[in-house]
C-alpha cells in the first residue's frame, strides 16, 4: 500500500476483499516504478564497477609511470640504472678476498692483498675462572662412617641437566671402610662418586664427563672439564639434620609444656619463650616452638625471627606421634634451660640439611661464571690487598678494581677505559682474551710490568714469564696493491674514491682482483617482468569485464536486479545467487575500456625512433605479443634474449620506456601515462562518466545524474501511485454505499408488502 489514509475495507456490503483486489491492482500499475528502480540499482552497480576499473589503472599508473615517489617508474632511467657489486678474480669467477661495503661509483680498481691488518691479540694459556673444591679438608673418617651407615645423595647438573647421585650404604658392602688407611679411604670414596658419575652422564672422546677428586690429606675438586657447565649441589635430607624430641607429643602434659630454650647458630645464641596456653584452647606442641622461633630474642634484647634456622612438626605417618625438629641451611645447637620443656625439648645439636656441607664442606658450587660472578670467585684469594682492591696497567693505563666487582663490571672497566683495549671471557674455554681496540702496527698492546698487574695476568690464566707465547696475532698494517701501487693502512676497512670496502685475506701469488659495479641484470629483468606479469594482469581482467554478457533466466530474459518487495519473498542465499547472476555484463562491450586497452595495446607495439635514425621497439628486446587470440595482446617475455639486451644493449631498453636518445623524447611510459589519464584524469572520459571518490567528480558524472533524475522519477511516481490507490479505495467506498441503500430501499419494499 502507498499511503496511510484510513479508508473503508473489507467484505462489508458487496461481500468483495477491497484490500486484496486493490493490492493486485496497484502491482500492475506500479511497473512503471519497478523498472526506474531497478535501472537505478543496475546504474548503481555500473558506477562501482567503472570506479574499480579506474582504481586499478591509477594504481598501476601509480606505480610504473609515476613523477614522483617512487622508485619503479619507468619514465626515467634510473629505473634501469641498477648496479652491483662485482668482486672478480684474475684467475677466474668471483673472489671473497675483498667485500664492497658500499658504492657511489663507477670506478673499477685493481687490487692485490699481501698482508691483512691484525690487531694485537693475547690469549691466556690457563683456564680460570669458579672451581668446585671443598673450602676445608673433608674429614675422610666421618665420611667414611656416614657413608657405610646412613649413605647420602647430592645433585650435579651438567650443562642444565639434573641428576641425583645416590650414594648407598650397600654401595660400600665388604669393604672395610671405617678401618682403611686416609689413602685408601679417599680412592675408594673417589672411585664409587666416579662410577655413579659416569653411569649418570657417560664419556666423551677426552673421558669421563663429570669426575671428582679426593686425595689423602681430604681437598675434595671437581676436575676441570672444558666446554662444560658443572653444578653441585644438595639433595634429600640429611638423617642429621633433625631429631625427634617427643614420642607422645600430642599427651596433654607435652601440650602443655612452655618455658625457654636457647639456639646457638653461627655463634650467636638466642632465647626463644614457649608461651604458656590456655587449657582450653591448647595448640600442639609444634605450632607454640613456631611461633615462639618468630619471637627468639637475641643477647641485646632485640625481637629475632630465627623460623629460618629452625622449624618443628608433628609426625604422625604410620601411627606414630612425635614432635620433630628440623635444621635449615646451618648448623643449630639447641639448649633447655626450663625445666617445663624436659618433656618436650632437650639438649641436641642438629647438622645442616645439606651433607655435601657437613661432609664435603661445599654447600653449592657450579663452574659457570656468569656476568654476575664477583671477581672474588673467578680470581686468587693472594690477588686482593688488606682493603680487597687490585690494579691492572695496560698502555700506561691504571684501572683499579674491587674483589667484590662482578665480571661484567671488570670488562666494562677496562673496554671503556682510555687503555684502548678490549677483553672479553670465553666461558667455553675458561680463558680472557685481550684484543687492541684497533688494528694497525702502532696499536701494540703494553702490559705494565708492576707487581699488582703481574699478579692480575696470573690470576687471568697468563703465564707472565712468557706473554710472547700467548700472543696469537701480532698488531699489523693491512699491505696491498692499489691499481699497482703498493700502501698499507692501519685497517682492512679502506675508503677508496666513492667506495668503501673491507679486506678478507691475502690473494694468492700473482693474483689480482678487480673490484667495481656491474649492470645488475637479474634486477632489472625483474622489474621489466613485475611491469609485464601486472600488464597482463590489468588486460586480462579488463577484457574479461567488457566481454562478459549478461546471465538470462531463460532465453529470452535476463536476471534483472530485485525489488524489495521481490526480496521479501526470497531467503539471503536465493537473493546472493540471483544478485551474482544479475551483476553480470555490466561493462559489456564498453567502448571506453575497449579503446583505452586498444591504444595502451598499440602504444607497447609501436618502435620508438632514436636521435641516429634507427628504430627499435620491444618486440626487438625479447617482449611480443602473444600469439594466443583469446589472450587479448597479452605480453610474452623470451628471457634469454632479453637478459642478453639489459646485459648489451641496456641503452635501446631505457630508449623504449624513458624515451632518452629519440626523436620528440617520448618513451612508452610516458605514452601509456596519457592514455590512462585521458581515462582517468581530470577531463578522462572514465572519470565522467562514473566519478571518483574522494573527488569532486563524485557527484558530476554521467551515471550519478542519470541516478538523480531516475530517483526524481522514483518520487514522483510514488505520488502518482499514492492518489491513485487513493482514487480506488473511493470508488470502492462509493460503491458499498451505493450496495448498502440499495439494500436498505429493498428491505423497506419487502416490508410494505408485508414480507
Amino acid at each position: 500500500m502507498y499511503t496511510n489514509t484510513t479508508r473503508i475495507t473489507g467484505l462489508s456490503g458487496s461481500g468483495i476483499d477491497t484490500d486484496a483486489m486493490i493490492e493486485k491492482m496497484m502491482h500492475a500499475e506500479s511497473a512503471k516504478l519497478y523498472r526506474y528502480q531497478r535501472n537505478v540499482t543496475w546504474k548503481t552497480w555500473q558506477q562501482e564497477a567503472y570506479r574499480s576499473v579506474i582504481k586499478k589503472f591509477q594504481d598501476f599508473q601509480s606505480k610504473w609511470f609515476s613523477s614522483v615517489g617512487t622508485s619503479t617508474s619507468l619514465k626515467y632511467s634510473t629505473a634501469f640504472a641498477s648496479f652491483k657489486n662485482s668482486v672478480k678474480s684474475s684467475k677466474g669467477g668471483d673472489s671473497d678476498a675483498i667485500t664492497i661495503n658500499k658504492s657511489t661509483s663507477s670506478q673499477k680498481y685493481e687490487i692485490e692483498i699481501s698482508q691483512l691488518a691484525q690487531s694485537d691479540t693475547y690469549v691466556s694459556s690457563r683456564t680460570t675462572g669458579k672451581a668446585i673444591k671443598s673450602d676445608a679438608n673433608i674429614d675422610l673418617g666421618a665420611l667414611a662412617n656416614k657413608l657405610t651407615s646412613d649413605g647420602m645423595s647430592f645433585s650435579v647438573t651438567l650443562d642444565g641437566k639434573k641428576k641425583t647421585i645416590d650414594l648407598e650404604a650397600s654401595d660400600f658392602a665388604g669393604v672395610n671402610l671405617t678401618s682403611m688407611s686416609a689413602a685408601d679411604q679417599a680412592t675408594a670414596i673417589q672411585d664409587k662418586i666416579n662410577e655413579k658419575l659416569k653411569d649418570a652422564f657417560g664419556v666423551e672422546s677426552k673421558g669421563q664427563k663429570v669426575s671428582v677428586s679426593l686425595d689423602a690429606s681430604g681437598k675434595f675438586s671437581v676436575n676441570e672439564n672444558l666446554g662444560h657447565e658443572i653444578s653441585i649441589g644438595g639433595a634429600g635430607t640429611s638423617k642429621e639434620s633433625f631429631a625427634t624430641f617427643s614420642t607422645s607429643a600430642s599427651s596433654q602434659a607435652v601440650k602443655e609444656s612452655y618455658g625457654n630454650f636457647n639456639v646457638t647458630v653461627d655463634g650467636k645464641t638466642y632465647t626463644v619463650t614457649v608461651a604458656k596456653s590456655d587449657k582450653d584452647n591448647d595448640s600442639s606442641i609444634a605450632a607454640k616452638i613456631n611461633d615462639a622461633l618468630t619471637k627468639a630474642v637475641d643477647s641485646t634484647g632485640k625481637q629475632v625471627d630465627i623460623s629460618g634456622y629452625l622449624s618443628a612438626r608433628i609426625d604422625t605417618d604410620g601411627g606414630k606421634d612425635e614432635l620433630i625438629i628440623s635444621a635449615g641451611s646451618s648448623d643449630v645447637t639447641i639448649s633447655n634451660v626450663d625445666s617445663t620443656l624436659s618433656g618436650a625439648v632437650s639438649d641436641v645439636t642438629l647438622k645442616s640439611a645439606n651433607d655435601l656441607q657437613n661432609y664435603f664442606n661445599i654447600d653449592y658450587a657450579t663452574t659457570k661464571t656468569s656476568n654476575t660472578t664477583t671477581l672474588e670467585d673467578i680470581f686468587d684469594s693472594g690477588l686482593w690487598d688488606a682493603d680487597g682492591k687490585a690494579s691492572l696497567t695496560i698502555n700506561g693505563e691504571k684501572i683499579e678494581f674491587s674483589k667484590d666487582d662482578n665480571l661484567a663490571t671488570f670488562l666494562e672497566k677496562i673496554n671503556s677505559s682510555d687503555a684502548e683495549v678490549k677483553v672479553s671471557y670465553n666461558n667455553t674455554n675458561r680463558k680472557f682474551t685481550f684484543e687492541s681496540a684497533e688494528s694497525g702496527a702502532v696499536n701494540e698492546i703494553k702490559f705494565g710490568g708492576d707487581l699488582s698487574t703481574n699478579k692480575f695476568l696470573e690470576s687471568m690464566g697468563f703465564d707472565t714469564s712468557n706473554m710472547a707465547a700467548q700472543r696469537t696475532k701480532i698488531a699489523q698494517d693491512a699491505v696491498v696493491k692499489i691499481d699497482g701501487v703498493e700502501t698499507s693502512r692501519t685497517s682492512n676497512t679502506i675508503e677508496l674514491e666513492g667506495m668503501e670496502i673491507t679486506l678478507n685475506k691475502v690473494t694468492e701469488a700473482g693474483e689480482t682482483i678487480t673490484i667495481g659495479n656491474e649492470t645488475d641484470v637479474d634486477g632489472i629483468y625483474d622489474t621489466i617482468k613485475t611491469f609485464v606479469d601486472e600488464y597482463n594482469t590489468l588486460v586480462e581482467d579488463l577484457n574479461k569485464q567488457v566481454k562478459e554478457r549478461r546471465a538470462k533466466s531463460d532465453d529470452y530474459t535476463y536476471y534483472e536486479p530485485l525489488t524489495e518487495q521481490e526480496k521479501k519473498e526470497m531467503d539471503e542465499d536465493e537473493i546472493k545467487l540471483w544478485e551474482e547472476k544479475a551483476k553480470t555484463g555490466l561493462l559489456y562491450r564498453d567502448n571506453t575500456i575497449s579503446s583505452v586497452l586498444s591504444k595502451m595495446r598499440s602504444a607497447i607495439y609501436t618502435p620508438v625512433t632514436k636521435t641516429d635514425g634507427t628504430k627499435t621497439a620491444l618486440y626487438n628486446l625479447g617482449i611480443t605479443t602473444s600469439s594466443e587470440y583469446a589472450d587479448n595482446g597479452k605480453l610474452v617475455i623470451d628471457e634469454t634474449k632479453l637478459k642478453d639486451a639489459i646485459k648489451n644493449n641496456l641503452e635501446d631498453i631505457q630508449a623504449i620506456f624513458t624515451g632518452n636518445g629519440t626523436v620528440g623524447g617520448k618513451g612508452l611510459a610516458e605514452n601509456l601515462e596519457g592514455i590512462i589519464e585521458s581515462a582517468v584524469g581530470r577531463n578522462g572520459s572514465l572519470r565522467e562518466k562514473a566519478g571518483i571518490e574522494g573527488t569532486a567528480s563524485v557527484n558530476e558524472n554521467t551515471l550519478s545524474k542519470q541516478i538523480k533524475e531516475l530517483n526524481d522519477k522514483i518520487t514522483r511516481e510514488k505520488e502518482k501511485l499514492v492518489s491513485k490507490e487513493q482514487r480506488y479505495y473511493s470508488m470502492f467506498s462509493m460503491m458499498e454505499s451505493s450496495i448498502m441503500n440499495s439494500n436498505s430501499q429493498i428491505d423497506a419494499l419487502f416490508s410494505m408488502m408485508g414480507q
